[in-house]
């Protein structure tokens, strides 16, 4: 199952951490995030270390370093890749920390920062595993008997549109040898009695919707147990929440249109997903990508909300910000594909000309940038896709070397 240079790499870390007994597990609010987090809450709590959790939307600069001024290692779970070098510079005390994401990784260089991303290995993150089957394999290191969390590494993985393939096939063969997934119509998680489709849907939507609400920690919960008669009327009360609000949005845009430039069509949420995590911003940007009256099919598609000036459970950011998510529309798709114009994660570089940072994919990223920027950005997202198109690049990250 593992790359040889992978699993000496994560035994060392491994080896590290057990020289500790508290933990930080800092994941992502998406169901992927929420997957890891009850993967690595388990295999972590099995070892009797004392776990606390924090749920980021974003890895926000103040709260890296915030959780790096703490006497405890930290593992990052479905993000940190794309800001290792941010991580890597504000580890100064030293402790284990240990990234298990999919995203486009940065190259670091402090010693005590572990980023075992399989893009380092030859594999994709966009199609080949996710973060929560990164945080299984994690598991498996730390010990082989938890092989029973592979059913959540296979949920997570829902997130990616494809067929399982790559690392992902290996763990979904051995969650249907050992029983704990069966395959009927659907791939059915044996001890919870809920299809693999059914919770990850449940995850989305605890995570990014309840996400100032508790949602991220009922989510984990659920992972393990599975669905109770409290936690399925909060599923049935968030997801109302977001088929209202995303009714109300829609038929604004049918109305009035979206704003455009040359490169980018664009629209503000209008404070429709006001209490709800911003997640549910990129699931709206990816809905309306097939909406063929609504956009423009050659042009990036852009999304934006203000976010509250919190971190549930943890710290205030004491800042004015703005998420914007970006999706790729079927007709821009090829042209990406063979580098005619950039993907969604090269034209969000862009936030950092304004104080902000982006994550993300090819064809479907986001980045958070200051509310009093905003239409800096904007027009630097179409000077900077119109400098592609005339032969100017600029290089988002430094390339990866595989080892």
């Amino acid at each position: 199952m593992f790359p040889n240079k992978f699993k000496d790499k994560a035994l060392r870390a491994a080896e590290l951490l057990s020289n500790f007994k508290d933990v930080f597990i800092v994941h992502h609010d998406d169901a992927d995030g929420l997957a890891s987090a009850a993967i690595l809450k388990m295999a972590f709590e099995r070892k009797e270390f004392n776990v606390r959790l924090v749920c980021l939307e974003k890895l926000f600069p103040k709260i890296v370093g915030l959780l790096h001024e703490k006497d405890v290692p930290i593992i990052y779970a479905d993000l940190g890749s794309p800001h290792a070098d941010l991580i890597s510079l504000k580890n100064v005390k030293g402790k284990p920390s240990v990234i298990l994401d999919h995203h486009d990784p940065v190259p670091i260089s402090n010693p005590s920062v572990f980023d075992l991303n399989l893009e380092y290995f030859g594999f994709k993150g966009e199609t080949d595993f996710s973060g929560s089957t990164l945080s299984y394999l994690f598991s498996i290191i730390l010990d082989e008997n938890n092989f029973d969390l592979s059913y959540l590494a296979i949920v997570g993985s829902r997130e990616i549109p494809s067929e399982f393939a790559g690392v992902n096939t290996i763990v979904l063969d051995t969650a249907l040898k050992n029983n704990i997934l069966k395959k009927n119509k659907y791939f059915k998680i044996v001890k919870l009695g809920l299809s693999v489709d059914e919770l990850f849907s449940a995850l989305q939507i605890f995570g990014s919707v309840g996400y100032y609400r508790g949602g991220p920690s009922v989510g984990v919960k659920v992972a393990l147990e599975g669905l109770s008669d409290e936690s399925k009327k909060f599923l049935e009360t968030l997801e109302n929440e977001r088929k209202v609000a995303n009714k109300k949005l829609l038929a604004i845009l049918y109305k009035y249109g979206l704003k455009e430039t040359r490169y980018i069509q664009y629209f503000d949420s209008n404070n429709m997903f006001k209490g709800m995590g911003s997640k549910v911003l990129g699931s709206f940007c990816s809905y309306i990508s097939y909406q063929k009256r609504l956009i423009k099919h050659d042009k990036y598609i852009l999304g934006y909300m203000d976010i509250p000036d919190e971190i549930p459970g943890f710290e205030r950011l004491g800042e004015r910000l703005v998420k914007v998510s970006v999706r790729v529309p079927e007709g821009l798709k090829n042209a990406i594909e063979v580098d005619k114009m950039p993907s969604a994660i090269d034209i969000l570089v862009v936030a950092e000309d304004v104080g902000g940072f982006s994550d993300g994919h090819e064809f479907a990223a986001s980045c958070i940038v200051p509310k009093e920027r905003f239409e800096d950005f904007i027009e630097g997202l179409d000077k900077f896709v119109n400098d592609w198109v005339d032969g100017v690049r600029r290089v988002k990250r430094k390339k990866i070397v595989l080892e």
